[in-house]
């Protein structure tokens, strides 16, 4: 007993120090609120290159050594703005995509992750398109990638809590489909998982499910290669902030109080028009002063159609928040204004096409070329840390525990 006490004071140390780590036998842990690639993309590079040249491991000494001579560090930096591409449009983190397209590729800056055609081939033997943009091609296996994990084993990439368990299935669903799971095997008998994880899974052999056999010549597993990277986690830049017009490591509230979802982001039949159109943001009601959730640039101050008293915020980056229904704006809220995250805005109202008092909030991101596409601000700020329950009527949240 003394010594599972001792294991946990040393565990909580390391993650008071390192932030969010994999560990290997359970959940990803760690703390702060995560940067948005989105609003901060620059920073976040130049911070996932960093800790990538500085990533500890507790791998056996020759599994280090061979992925060392492979340079697998220097080619994930090679590599960064695909695997971060992919990790801001899809939510997985660019270690995971990094691990597949070593084990896919080896990393070849030149190869697709989807079993290591050439970035621009067309259709290669496994069906799917393969096209000449890396930044594509890694989202599109990014996609891939969560959709075989919910279908071969129902996980939830993005909202599970991923264990060394689920992310050695994903990545064994990503290799060999349902194959594994028709026949018996499980994920720590893959050499694609597993080869050179700890000391007694070097040298693996391939096993029946895989169709093929011998010896796995990669000495290295995705899960092997994602512990080498050090982390599971898209909270690659934990801790850190942006430059004044981006996300910084902590959004603020968009509310200066008590706030309450009072209409949810998408389709809807709208109250005063009696039809079904979308609902492109998020109704809160609760305390009346309205906050910029991140500092940024003013781009629009003032009366905007069906929108009321409008304010509209550029982060940077292709990431920008807008604050409608507004009843006053406050006068230091003008169009070039720089705001500081957290500052107050102006208040609460019903200006516009609105049946009652609150703030309509819009969010936008960065697709796969950089244009900003609207997206669901209450999935956003929940992904950030910020969870906002729902008034009673509404449809349970998926945020709230």
């Amino acid at each position: 007993m003394r010594k599972s006490w001792v294991a946990i004071v040393i565990l909580l140390l390391a993650v008071a120090i390192f932030g969010p780590i994999v560990l290997l036998s359970g959940v990803i842990v760690g703390g702060g609120a995560i940067i948005a690639a989105a609003g901060c993309q620059a920073p976040l590079l130049q911070v996932a290159v960093a800790q990538t040249a500085e990533s500890t491991t507790t791998l056996p000494k020759a599994t280090t050594e061979y992925l060392e001579k492979r340079n697998v560090k220097s080619l994930a930096e090679q590599n960064m703005e695909r695997y971060l591409a992919a990790q801001t449009a899809e939510g997985v983190p660019w270690q995971v995509i990094a691990a597949l397209h070593y084990r896919e590729a080896g990393m070849d800056p030149t190869k697709s992750i989807s079993n290591g055609a050439t970035l621009g081939s067309g259709v290669n033997v496994d069906g799917v398109n393969v096209v000449e943009d890396a930044n594509q091609d890694a989202i599109n296996m990014a996609k891939h990638f969560k959709r075989m994990a919910k279908s071969v084993y129902g996980i939830d990439v993005e909202k599970d809590a991923m264990t060394a368990e689920l992310w050695g299935q994903a990545f064994l669903a990503y290799n060999r489909g349902s194959l594994y799971k028709r026949q018996g095997s499980t994920y720590d008998q893959s050499p694609y998982v597993m080869n050179g994880l700890d000391e007694s899974h070097m040298n693996m052999r391939w096993v029946a499910a895989d169709t093929v056999n011998g010896v796995d010549g990669n000495k290295a597993g995705a899960l092997t290669v994602l512990q080498y990277l050090g982390a599971g986690s898209s909270n690659a830049s934990s801790g850190l902030s942006c430059e004044a017009t981006s996300v910084t490591a902590d959004l603020a509230n968009p509310l200066d109080g008590k706030m309450v979802v009072s209409s949810i982001f998408g389709e809807r039949f709208h109250p005063i028009y009696h039809r079904w159109i979308l609902h492109d943001g998020l109704d809160i009601v609760g305390s009346s002063g309205i906050q910029a959730i991140s500092a940024g640039k003013v781009v629009w101050s003032g009366p905007n159609g069906t929108l009321g008293n409008y304010v509209k915020i550029d982060h940077g980056n292709g990431l920008m928040s807008g604050y409608g229904h507004m009843s006053s704006i406050d006068s230091a809220v003008k169009v070039g204004a720089t705001v500081q995250a957290g500052q107050h805005l102006g208040v609460m109202g019903k200006t516009g096409a609105v049946t009652g008092v609150h703030v309509h909030l819009k969010i936008w991101v960065p697709d796969s070329t950089g244009k900003s596409v609207s997206t669901d601000p209450e999935e956003f700020l929940a992904t950030h840390g910020i969870i906002i329950p729902r008034q009673s009527g509404l449809p349970k949240s998926p945020y709230v525990k």
